[in-house]
């Protein structure tokens, strides 16, 4: 699939010229891709559309996949506010993490606070202003130890 060009105006900002010239590199049309990528577009609609209970789930290793993954979702025919439950609480109901996916009391205070409405557009969950963990707020400067 091709590069997002909201992610790669962001990842522009971010990367080095080496670093950006072998992303644009990898930016090119595959029709192969799509085609796959149309199916399962459909048929995540079909499932949604059919009451099946989606979570999110990536088998990519980039740090951003899980946002792609939501975009797709909504792509796809989601709604935002489908796709961020799918995200948080389908996701642990069926990892049977009784303490996260929801903010309730008594549930472990891990969120992010964004700088714009994902319901208004799903890929504004990139914008991210700050990140608590068990209600403490992690310095994204630092790496995670």
């Amino acid at each position: 699939m091709l590069v997002r060009q909201s992610f790669s105006r962001e990842l522009e900002r971010e990367a080095d010229d080496a670093g950006w010239h072998y992303l644009e590199a990898a930016n090119i049309d595959r029709p192969r891709e799509q085609a796959f990528f149309g199916i399962q577009s459909r048929n995540l609609a079909k499932m949604n559309a059919a009451g099946v209970r989606i979570t999110l789930g990536t088998d990519g290793n980039k740090p951003w996949g899980p946002h792609e993954e939501m975009e797709d979702m909504s792509l796809s025919g989601m709604t935002p506010m489908q796709v961020i439950v799918a995200a948080t609480r389908n996701g642990a109901e069926f990892l049977r993490i009784a303490d996260a996916g929801t903010l309730a009391a008594g549930k472990s205070a891990d969120f992010i606070v964004l700088d714009a409405n994902p319901l208004d557009d799903i890929t504004n969950t990139r914008r991210i202003s700050s990140v608590y963990l068990r209600g403490a707020a992690v310095d994204r400067a630092q790496p995670v130890p």
